[in-house]
């Protein structure tokens, strides 16, 4: 049995690629949130520790950790990794 695939060049958004609502900006968070969660596991930084600098519950972090967020959640998120010091 053979199955016919057409594969198409991404543009380097998914979000884009899945034709999804702002596109950038989900990019962008999720971007954030990758730099979130290297930081923390190079660093040896618990989430209690992490949520604690973003002012957040344990659980609000790791529901955006985990890509749950809203848009107050992204900003929140981007305030964390000013805290950090994450570009």
């Amino acid at each position: 049995m053979s199955i016919d695939v057409t594969v198409h060049a991404g543009s380097g958004n998914i979000f884009r690629d899945m034709r999804m609502p702002d596109a950038d900006e989900r990019l962008a968070n999720a971007e954030c949130i990758r730099q979130i969660r290297r930081y923390m596991r190079s660093h040896a930084v618990s989430p209690a520790d992490a949520a604690a600098m973003a002012s957040l519950a344990e659980t609000d972090l790791a529901d955006a950790l985990r890509g749950r967020y809203s848009r107050e959640m992204a900003e929140r998120m981007r305030q964390l990794a000013t805290a950090l010091r994450i570009d």
